[in-house]
This record gives structure tokens, sequence and C-alpha cells, in this order.
């Protein structure tokens, strides 16, 4: 059997086919040269050699994919949003992969006044600025709403627990208030007993504050807090 030829109607390049390798009445071709699509009738009359084709439209042209977008997260501690393959936050520098160990926290104290949620946005958005921080806690003192301040930096803390600065106001925050307590009631107290009753509350304070720098340590927070309820209450009946 004779081959027969066929140029692309595109670009004219010359094709030589097998006649057994014909075995539709329209074969489809892409040239290799232009890429364009071309078909014949067949079989042809005997003895025809040269074939005239026709041109073929594609069936569909794939339209280009739209670029997709860069998935994204946003930091527990900053509210910052950065790249979903990010594994530390770009602006205060909490590791995420530690945040997904970490239990849920418990619920967070509610602020009493939309003036303090303000000025958590306001620390929030201008995080290593001390100055805010100082601000925020001295409004919840105010408040009388520290609970609300020391939640706050103990959800920061539960991801990521080096973070100096929440470190420092969360120890700020104890000193404030042991003050603030030691201040309101120093008049009530014998000498004698108001210098056991601070020495207890310093201590309960120093195993908090190692509670909370040494992750390690982590139950003495809860030693704190309890001896500080027993002192309290100690206080409270012993009158």
């Amino acid at each position: 059997m004779n081959p027969v030829q066929v140029n692309c109607p595109e670009c004219q390049k010359l094709f030589v086919v097998r006649e057994e390798d014909l075995t539709t009445e329209q074969p489809k071709f892409q040239c290799t040269g232009c890429a364009g699509l071309f078909t014949f009738e067949w079989p042809q009359q005997p003895g025809v050699i040269k074939i005239l084709p026709r041109k073929l439209q594609p069936d569909f042209k794939q339209a280009p994919l739209p670029p997709k977008a860069k998935a994204t997260q946003t930091c527990i501690n900053c509210n910052a949003k950065c790249d979903a393959d990010y594994q530390e936050c770009p602006k205060c520098g909490v590791i995420f992969e530690k945040v997904k160990k970490i239990r849920p926290p418990q619920p967070i104290q509610t602020a009493q006044s939309p003036q303090i949620l303000s000025a958590w946005e306001d620390v929030k958005n201008n995080y290593v600025d001390v100055k805010k921080h100082e601000s925020f806690i001295q409004l919840c003192l105010g408040k009388d709403n520290l609970v609300f301040a020391s939640s706050r930096y103990k959800a920061v803390l539960l991801a990521n627990p080096h973070d100096d600065i929440a470190l420092r106001m969360q120890n700020r925050i104890i000193e404030i208030a042991t003050q603030t307590y030691l201040g309101a009631h120093a008049h009530k107290a014998p000498a004698k007993r108001r210098g056991l009753f601070t020495y207890a509350l310093s201590s309960s304070a120093v195993l908090m504050i190692v509670g909370l720098v040494f992750p390690q340590a982590r139950s003495l927070i809860a030693v704190g807090c309890a001896v500080i309820v027993f002192v309290l209450s100690l206080r409270y009946f012993g009158k």
C-alpha cells in the first residue's frame, strides 16, 4: 500500500501517512510544527497520493486558571495575618506549632466596659509599645477589672510561654493587685499579723511568677493560688 501526502493547512508542513495507519473515515491529526488540527476524507479515489486537508477547530480551549489566593493564618497573640506556611508570627514571634499542642484555654474573662476592650485592641496593634500595656493595666485597675487584664496576658503566655512583654505585664498585675489589697487592709491588721500576711502573699506571688516563667514548674501557679485563698480565708474567718 502506497503512502499518501498531506500538508498542514496552517503552516504547510508536509506529512507522509501510511494507508494502514488510516483506520477511520475522518482521521484527525495535529501538526508537529504549529500544533494546528486538521483532517481529510478517507478513503480517497484510487491513485490519489496528494490529499487536500480540512482545518479543524479545537473542541474547547482551556481558560487559564486564576491564580490561587495565598492561604493565610491569624496570630492568636497579636491578630496579625501572615502566610499559612509561616511557622512563627513575623510581628510578635508566637510559634504556631506550640499553639496547636496547647489545651484550649479556659473561658476568657469579659471586659466590664467598651473602653477596656478598645484599650486592649490598641495594645494588640502596638504590641511592642510598653506604655500601651501600662496604660491598659492602669485602666483595668481603675475599672476594678484586673482579672480581665490578667486573662489576656495569660492567653498570650499559653501561646508563647517565653513572651517577655506578657511575662512582665503579668508580674506587674500581680504586684499591683498585691499592693492594692495590702493598702486597703493594712489599717485593720496588727503589725505582727500584717507582716505574716504580707510574707504569705509575697511567697504566693513568687510561686506564681516561677510557674509562669518556667513551663515545667507550671503547677506552682496552682500552689500559689491555693496559698492565697487559704490565707485570705484564714484572715476573713479569723477576725
